[in-house]
């Protein structure tokens, strides 16, 4: 217990160095267990600019001092929220999802220091990462029924949204079999998994030149 709420754990996941990462949602907590020491380090996020600045009164501010933060469902306005997240397999980066801050932050598994990536449309509430063998990191977005890619070359994000609405998006994998690269997520509210694959350009073109191609027998 601490002074903002319960610290129970949330995500988790391994680096490549054999090292196992997790978060704390409600305190806003990443932490870290050394596999050879046996030891771990707590790595506490940066809080949030306030939504409310100009609106909040100082006496605002102390209610939600005094609540502190439920695991899920209620957070103070400073709060990032680390949810789950994913390790580069390929790379020396772990990525976490700021579920309420809104952002995809990066650990270096070997320097230990971090950088936030805001994500550019508010409120979408980042979910869960996972890390394709190109080190591109794909994340569901909760709220935006889709999902979206971020770059970290160009530090620059793609948004992908799905074609049903209302399915809140809570998990999401990766099938790199054949060279491809699928997306597969599960639809929460809609009892559905979507799989979501990724084509270049020139695959696109065979693509539509076989649709075309049909289309004409159809009519002959």
């Amino acid at each position: 217990m601490t002074d903002n709420g319960p610290g129970g754990s949330y995500g988790i996941a391994a680096d490549r160095m054999g090292n196992g990462w997790w978060t704390q949602i409600n305190i806003d907590r990443v932490n870290r267990a050394d596999i050879e020491s046996g030891k771990a380090q707590e790595f506490k996020e940066a809080p949030r600019a306030a939504r409310a600045d100009g609106v909040l009164t100082a006496e605002d501010k102390k209610l939600y001092e005094l609540a502190g933060t439920e695991l899920t469902d209620f957070s103070a306005w400073w709060s990032q929220g680390p949810r789950r997240m994913g390790a580069d397999k390929n790379g020396d980066v772990i990525w976490v999802c700021d579920y309420w801050g809104g952002n995809l932050e990066k650990y270096d598994i070997r320097t230990l220091k971090s950088k936030a990536y805001k994500y550019p449309t508010p409120e979408s509430a980042p979910y869960d990462a996972s890390v394709d063998k190109n080190h591109n990191v794909w994340v569901n977005l909760t709220n935006g029924d889709s999902v979206a890619r971020f770059d970290p070359k160009t530090e620059q994000w793609t948004e992908y949204s799905l074609p049903t609405r209302g399915i809140d998006l809570r998990h999401i994998s990766l099938d790199e079999r054949d060279g491809a690269t699928r997306i597969v997520v599960g639809y929460t509210r809609n009892s559905k998994i979507a799989r979501m694959q990724v084509r270049s350009k020139q695959e696109l073109q065979a693509l539509k030149a076989q649709a075309q191609q049909l289309s004409v027998q159809a009519k002959q």
